[in-house]
């Protein structure tokens, strides 16, 4: 039970962790070409910043359960790849808990 709880806590941390880096990377990119005010370039950069953390994540919790529980490439293949089916709703709503915290606080 241990295992599995530090194991969550590790990918979680490196989640966290991917998403503020690229959502950084983005907004810096995003400021210095002037396109934080054009709404089209910033769905198309959200949803390409959810792609790429999604299939990131997949490789890290791919490799990572892989590594930590021994298990068979194809186990842990459909394994992770149902775990990522389900961190993208996880990913949506965490995004939209963010916005009303900080629609609330401002």
């Amino acid at each position: 039970m241990l295992q599995h709880w530090v194991f969550s806590l590790h990918f979680f941390t490196f989640f966290m962790l991917l998403l503020m880096l690229l959502s950084g990377m983005l907004h810096i990119a995003l400021g210095l070409h002037g396109a934080v005010a054009r709404g089209a370039a910033h769905a198309w950069s959200d949803a390409g910043v959810s792609v790429v953390v999604l299939l990131m994540c997949g490789g890290y919790l791919g490799l990572a359960a892989r590594t930590t529980y021994g298990e068979s490439f194809w186990k842990v293949a459909l394994k992770t790849a149902g775990l990522v089916v389900l961190l993208y709703p996880s990913l949506v709503l965490y995004r939209l808990f963010l916005f009303f915290v900080v629609h609330w606080l401002t």
